[in-house]
């Protein structure tokens, strides 16, 4: 098998708010992920131009569960009873 991280400026993945130095939610994640659509976007139509698509397992994931409410800060909180 053959692994492949795709990762850069939005490999700061803590965003639990906008007080935070790379961002938060808005201030970070908002303009950073037009640039993941992107990236993803190219991902998936090079692999499949290249006909690997219907074997190759695609994943956009986070480090674990965030809260579904946004606290004070414009952020969520850790959530690890999601997993």
């Amino acid at each position: 098998m053959t692994f492949v991280l795709v990762s850069g400026a939005w490999g700061y993945f803590d965003h639990h708010g906008d007080n935070v130095r790379w961002g938060g939610i808005e201030k970070g994640l908002k303009p950073l992920l037009p640039r993941v659509d992107r990236a993803l976007y190219a991902l998936v139509t090079d692999l499949a131009n290249r006909g690997l698509l219907d074997k190759t397992l695609v994943l956009m994931l986070g480090e674990f569960g965030r809260s579904p409410v946004v606290n004070k800060e414009a952020g969520r909180d850790h959530w690890t009873n999601v997993i």
